[in-house]
């Protein structure tokens, strides 16, 4: 499904907007772009230690253009963040169907909670637990060969940053 309002909206937000700079808070439900990349790190028992022994897991991440910095629920601040690890509720999940369809280094957009790594299976500094995903190219498939999950920003003031012109992240504040 074409989202062109999606297109619009973005549009007029980043053009009314100023340009904005500072971390983002550890919480916030933000949108961003970048490339798609799947990619696997060692797991349990050992996440790394004892490569025979430790299990293999799989995980998304995007890839930014331009990097971003996260203030932790702390205050420490995670900076020149270009690397975003997407969490879902599984392999069996939609959501990693969905993941799995999109063209390896294609352009997508993602649209979740963003986090500070806290556990062995947080592969990257900073992850986002995914809410809606539309992606330029699938695999197999062309450019605008779909898009998925409505895009929708919660309600209320929110806070467009645009990075160069690659990078960009809808800030709602919760």
């Amino acid at each position: 499904m074409r989202l062109p309002w999606l297109r619009c909206f973005l549009l007029g937000v980043i053009l009314a907007a100023p340009l904005a700079g500072g971390p983002l808070r550890e919480g916030a439900t933000v949108a961003l772009a970048g490339t798609i990349e799947k990619t696997w790190a060692y797991g349990r028992p050992g996440f790394g230690e004892d490569p025979a022994v430790d299990e293999i897991e799989h995980y998304f991440v995007v890839n930014l253009p331009d990097p971003i910095s996260i203030r932790s629920f702390e205050g420490d601040v995670e900076s020149e963040v270009s690397r975003v690890q997407i969490i879902v509720s599984g392999r069996d999940s939609p959501q990693w169907r969905e993941l799995s369809s999109l063209k390896e280094g294609g352009r997508v957009r993602v649209v979740g909670e963003i986090m500070i790594a806290s556990t062995g299976h947080h592969h990257e500094r900073v992850l986002m637990n995914l809410v809606a995903v539309e992606a330029a190219e699938r695999a197999g498939g062309s450019p605008g060969s779909g898009g998925s999950v409505s895009l929708r920003p919660r309600p209320g003031p929110c806070q467009t940053i645009v990075l160069r012109t690659e990078t960009i992240v809808l800030h709602c504040p919760a």
